[in-house]
């Protein structure tokens, strides 16, 4: 599907919602906007179209949409390498993902977080992070979400030689794997 079709999808999505006066849905049509941008390598578009979003969803007490577009503005600042941005976006998300007891929001923005980290060879607080977010994980009981992380821990330890470290997490990660009956696991690569 070519750019042109996604981006006239994306503004009639973004016309219905208007339409319906649905600001909820107003909010996530311009995120989807704000990432038709990014991909054609907008960035001061993108930007601009998900700060609009988040507006509506801090305006009108949409707290986990917030977050979520927090999250993607992150990710949008790290694809054009504006890093202490991105950590910025973030942080934000982490914040209000704990004030507001948001638990599967806020293991997704501490896996965000450390993943910026390890991309910035900053290893030890990323696996912080990433074990901050297992945690949260283990408690939502998010198997995948739990498997996921020990996964990238191992990559850690891993790509730092760290090999008795990085096996360890890599089994935690092969055992929750099939625990889910994911087609996804270490055993099956």
């Amino acid at each position: 599907i070519s750019t042109d079709s996604i981006l006239a999808i994306t503004n009639s999505y973004l016309s219905l919602a208007r339409g319906s006066k649905n600001l909820k849905q107003e909010a996530i049509a311009l995120s989807y906007l704000g990432l038709v941008a990014q991909q054609s390598g907008d960035l001061e578009r993108s930007v601009t179209i998900h700060k609009e979003a988040i507006k509506i969803a801090e305006d009108n007490d949409y707290p986990i949409v917030k977050i979520n577009l927090l999250i993607t503005t992150s990710g949008i600042w790290y694809r054009f390498n504006e890093i202490d941005s991105a950590l910025y976006y973030v942080d934000e998300a982490i914040a209000l993902a704990k004030i507001g007891n948001f638990k599967k929001e806020y293991a997704r923005a501490l896996q965000e977080k450390a993943s910026l980290l390890v991309s910035n060879g900053i290893y030890g607080p990323a696996v912080q992070h990433y074990r901050r977010a297992a945690k949260t994980y283990t408690e939502i009981g998010d198997l995948k979400g739990e498997a996921l992380i020990q996964l990238n821990i191992g990559q850690i330890y891993y790509d730092n030689e760290e090999f008795d470290k990085a096996a360890k997490y890599f089994t935690m990660s092969d055992a929750y794997f099939k625990e889910t009956n994911e087609p996804f696991s270490i055993g099956r690569i």
